[in-house]
């Protein structure tokens, strides 16, 4: 995974080193370091999910998948909003699906 820590900690708000470095639990010397080097995964995600970014959650599904304000969007084009996933249950129930074989099926195609 290579992202620009620096512009991700910006893009977040952290326009310090040692903000950045206390909200992350590690030192400034740390921070500096990944602006350099590199930052680890778990930092990457974290500041990526602070600005909305689901890509780098692992995994190609995660792409294009943002936090807005008020929906989850998708390629930024098809949005997912509260009431709609509160809903999913009952559209399987209605549709005659069962949630979990789907999600089972669809696991072993992965690894399979």
């Amino acid at each position: 995974m290579n992202a620009d820590f620096y512009a991700l900690r910006l893009k977040a708000g952290f326009n310090c080193r040692a903000a950045a470095a206390e909200f992350c639990g590690v030192t400034e010397k740390s921070v500096r370091n990944w602006e350099k080097s590199g930052a680890p995964v778990t930092a990457i995600r974290l500041m990526g999910l602070l600005n909305g970014d689901l890509s780098n959650m692992g995994g190609k599904e995660w792409r294009g998948v943002w936090l807005e304000p008020d929906c989850i969007s998708i390629s930024k084009t098809d949005f997912v909003y509260p009431c709609e996933i509160g809903a999913i249950r009952y559209l399987y129930q209605a549709a005659g699906l069962e949630r979990h074989k789907i999600v089972t099926i669809r696991q072993k195609s992965k690894t399979g």
